[in-house]
């Protein structure tokens, strides 16, 4: 299971500039509106999903784990309903290396930790919603 990273900045990220990072990251690393995730268990699910569908339709492992958070099975609207938008000041990463954050970490100086915004283990009450739209995209995916 990748780490998770839990920052904040009192300025936006330009969306471009993340994604363009993204794609140089030589590991996993998705980067996450921290507000638009309810719990680990949801994030767990969610990899499960990736790593039973890694490389079938979607490439990029992290916008599949987008994907599956979302509930979207189109990438443009995972990334609009998860992912870094104007309005994201707390941010999730999730990463397989210290090394692809040092750099994320370089690039945008405006980001601090912040393990205030850490997840709790489980929300029960968005449980079936979280569930119910992972396995919406499954299916989405495999039509």
């Amino acid at each position: 299971m990748p780490d998770f990273t839990y920052l904040s900045s009192n300025i936006s990220l330009e969306s471009n500039k993340v994604r363009d990072f993204l794609r140089t990251a030589e590991n996993f690393f998705a980067v996450l509106d921290r507000n638009k995730i309810f719990s680990e268990v949801q994030i767990r699910a969610a990899m499960e999903h990736v790593d039973r569908n890694r490389g079938k339709k979607v490439r990029d492992d992290a916008t599949l784990l987008m994907l599956y958070l979302s509930g979207h099975s189109q990438i443009p609207k995972a990334y609009g309903a998860v992912g870094v938008t104007p309005g994201t000041r707390n941010f999730l990463i999730i990463h397989d290396s210290r090394n692809d954050l040092g750099r994320f970490l370089d690039a945008f100086k405006s980001l601090k930790e912040n393990k205030s915004l850490s997840l709790p283990v489980d929300c029960p009450d968005k449980d079936t919603i979280v569930f119910g739209n992972m396995a919406k995209v499954e299916l989405e995916l495999t039509l």
